[in-house]
């Protein structure tokens, strides 16, 4: 596994924390829940909500009690539903199985954080392995991934304040990882995060026979099929500072008489060789993380950095 400490970091330790107590590297298998998820809205919100009096010919398509459902002829005044049979329920690879929907050999859905693949035609049958349906074989593949949750941290040595108190910072890195492994397929594609990033994607990266690869098309391309090793870099990474001890307040002025010569001179080489401490916030981190396939079939990494 590569790892880069964030610059934040590598340059307050350069700038006079050379001498911080730092811990080893901690490598922690995360415990997570190995159910699939689909990351992809499962309504197209620009088709249009269906209406009573409106006339709909065969082949439109319509926006109704969550559903997208088309016309399979001339229709009025039917809501689109399972009771009638003017409409058609829509279905989107890996989207969530639904009873009333129809599927058809090679159809893919998503039931118990599984990808199931419809062998036949088949309506109403929950997905299981019996009957029509297995589990797609890239189900197995994802929920075999092995994610860790990575520790390093760095202790300055204590420091002293000008009312002779004493505190020190320290300096965190955690990170999660996707294992390194041997594979001839590279099965993630992007790391998205929510939360605190929102609507941030990025394409997985690695490294394989020393080349740099980002996405999963590109990653197999440098596979061509064939068993390498392939390092991940960090999925999620925060490294924030945290102050231990007193930190003195900002105190009420009051009138004093001048220092004497040697008071003056006891203070400015006190204040010579002290400072306050630093206010450093946490970076912001996602307190999810998806990493998905191209076909958006997802792992959620759910760790509290």
């Amino acid at each position: 596994m590569k790892r880069m400490l964030p610059i934040g970091l590598l340059s307050l330790l350069a700038a006079g924390q050379v001498q911080a107590t730092c811990g080893p590297i901690i490598n922690t298998p995360i415990t997570d829940n190995t159910d699939l998820v689909v990351d992809f809205p499962l309504v197209d919100v620009s088709a249009p909500l269906w209406q009573s009096e409106q006339v709909y010919q065969a082949g439109e398509i319509v926006l109704h009690t969550n559903g997208l459902y088309q016309a399979r002829w001339w229709t009025q005044n039917e809501a689109p539903g399972p009771t009638w049979a003017s409409w058609k329920l829509l279905t989107r690879e890996n989207d969530v199985w639904r009873s009333n929907a129809v599927y058809n050999q090679g159809d893919t859905v998503l039931f118990g954080g599984k990808i199931y693949q419809a062998q036949y035609w088949t309506q109403g049958q929950t997905p299981s392995e019996l009957g029509p349906w297995v589990v797609a074989e890239v189900t197995k593949k994802m929920q075999a991934a092995q994610f860790s949750l990575e520790s390093y941290d760095c202790g300055a040595p204590p420091q002293m304040n000008p009312d002779g108190s004493y505190y020190y910072t320290r300096h965190y890195v955690r990170s999660i990882s996707l294992a390194t492994e041997m594979t001839d397929e590279v099965i993630f594609d992007t790391v998205r995060f929510s939360s605190n990033f929102t609507g941030k994607i990025e394409p997985i990266t690695a490294v394989i026979d020393g080349q740099t690869c980002k996405g999963q098309a590109a990653c197999n391309a440098l596979l061509n099929g064939e068993e390498k090793q392939v390092s991940y870099y960090s999925i999620a990474t925060k490294s924030w500072s945290k102050t231990y001890g007193s930190v003195m307040p900002t105190p009420t002025p009051i009138p004093t008489p001048p220092p004497s010569f040697e008071q003056a001179q006891a203070n400015e080489e006190l204040e010579s060789r002290t400072m306050m401490p630093p206010t450093l916030e946490p970076t912001p981190v996602p307190e999810v993380v998806l990493v998905c396939s191209e076909k958006d079939i997802c792992r959620k990494v759910i760790v509290n950095l």
